[in-house]
C-alpha cells in the first residue's frame, strides 16, 4: 500500500513539473493541432444551401496569404515576432481574439511527447519535441487561407474557373493603373501595393482561393491546388478584373464550319444577335458558363462567356501616310468609325 501511494505521489510531482515546464514555453506538451472537423471544402460563399459533409480528423494546414504577414507574441498585436511569405503552411494550436497560434507545418515533429506522461497525448495531434517546434506566433485569421485548394463547386466539388478581364465596365476607367498592355500585374498582399514577379495576360484561365474582407481583391493561382508541382504562382489583383467560366467543359470551334462568323444571341427574349467573325477570335475554345453539365444537354441554347477588347479612342492616332489635304468628310467618318467596338474572344 505504502509502495502505490509512493508512486502516485512520484508520478503527481512528474505531473506537475512536466506542466510547470511548459507553461514559459512557446509550445507546450499541452498544445494540440486543429483538425479539419467538417470545414473541409472551400465552397463559394454564396453557396444557398448547406452542404454536408463528413468529420475528418484529419491535421488542419493553413498558410500564409500574403508577403510580409505579420505574427505577434500574443493573441493582442502588443508584440511583433517576425514576418511570413505567401503560402507558407502552420498547424494552428490555439485560437484567440480573432488570431491563431501557429507552428510551421512539418508532419516528422508530430507523435507522442518525449515525456514520462506521453502516453496520455495523441501522437497525431501533438509534437514529439515541443521545444524543437518551429513557433511561428500569433496570425490574424483573416490573414490567413484555410485550404489548399481553389474554391469548388458545390455539386461536384470541381475547381472554378475564372478569366482575367474587367466584369464591370466602371472598371474601364482605373484599368491602366494594373495592367501594362495585355499583362495584369500580380500583388503580394491585398492592398495592391507590392507587385510580384508573377503576371497573367488578358484571357488566361486562373483559379480563386479567397476574397479579402472587404471583397475588393482575390488571392488567385493558376493551379487547383497548393499541392501541384507545377511551377505556380499565388497572388492578389483586383476582384473585379475576374469573370467566372465554369469548369473544365468548353466547346471548341470548328473552322471548317464557321470560316465567316459564329452567330449567336444576346439575349434570347429579344431578337438580337451578335456575329463573331472568324478573324476576330483569339483561339478555338469557348467556355460553357453553367458549369458542367449533370447529363447530356437536350437544350441547344448554350451560355458562353467571352471576353470583349475595347479600344480607347483618346489613344488613336491619324497619319496621312498619303501626304497632302485631307477631305472634312474624311475626318467626320473616321471620328464615327473611332467609336466602333472591336469584338475578340
Amino acid at each position: 500500500m505504502k509502495q502505490l501511494n509512493l508512486i502516485r505521489n512520484l508520478f503527481s510531482v512528474a505531473v506537475m513539473i512536466t506542466l510547470a515546464c511548459n507553461v514559459s514555453a512557446q509550445v507546450s506538451i499541452r498544445d494540440r493541432i486543429q483538425i479539419m472537423d467538417k470545414d473541409i471544402f472551400n465552397y463559394p460563399e454564396s453557396t444557398e444551401a448547406p452542404v454536408k459533409t463528413k468529420k475528418s480528423k484529419t491535421n488542419r494546414i493553413v498558410y500564409s496569404d500574403r508577403t510580409g504577414n505579420q505574427s505577434y507574441e500574443d493573441p493582442y498585436f502588443q508584440r511583433k515576432r517576425s514576418s511570413h511569405g505567401i503560402g507558407t503552411p502552420y498547424y494552428i494550436v490555439g485560437e484567440k481574439n480573432g488570431t491563431y497560434k501557429l507552428v510551421q507545418a512539418d508532419p516528422d515533429i508530430t507523435g507522442k511527447p518525449k515525456s514520462i506522461i506521453g502516453f496520455l497525448y495523441n501522437s497525431k495531434r501533438h509534437f514529439k519535441e515541443p521545444r524543437k517546434v518551429n513557433y511561428a506566433g500569433w496570425i490574424p485569421s483573416e490573414n490567413v487561407l484555410m485550404y489548399d485548394h481553389a474554391r469548388i463547386n458545390p455539386r461536384n466539388n470541381q475547381p472554378i474557373r475564372y478569366r482575367i478581364g474587367i466584369n464591370s465596365i466602371n472598371k474601364l476607367f482605373d484599368i491602366h493603373q494594373f495592367f501594362n498592355g495585355d499583362t495584369l500585374k500580380i500583388y503580394g498582399e491585398p492592398f495592391l501595393k507590392t507587385t510580384t514577379d508573377a503576371v497573367v495576360v488578358s484571357g488566361e484561365v486562373v483559379y480563386l482561393y479567397k476574397l479579402d474582407k472587404s471583397g475588393k481583391s482575390a488571392l488567385i493561382s493558376n493551379v487547383p491546388a497548393l499541392s501541384d508541382s507545377t511551377k505556380r504562382f499565388l497572388g492578389w489583383v483586383p476582384a473585379d478584373l475576374l469573370a467566372e467560366v465554369g469548369q473544365n467543359e468548353v466547346y471548341h470551334i470548328d473552322y471548317s464550319r464557321y470560316r465567316d462568323s459564329l452567330l449567336c444571341a444576346v439575349n434570347l427574349m429579344y431578337p438580337d444577335t451578335l456575329a463573331l467573325h472568324n478573324a476576330n477570335i483569339q483561339g478555338t475554345m469557348l467556355f460553357n458558363l453553367d458549369g458542367n453539365p449533370a447529363g447530356p444537354m437536350t437544350n441547344g441554347n448554350i451560355r458562353l462567356n467571352y471576353p470583349l477588347s475595347v479600344w480607347d479612342k483618346n489613344w488613336n492616332k491619324i497619319i496621312n501616310i498619303k501626304g497632302g489635304d485631307i477631305m472634312v468628310s474624311d475626318v467626320r467618318k473616321m471620328e464615327a468609325e473611332n467609336k466602333n467596338v472591336n469584338i475578340h474572344v
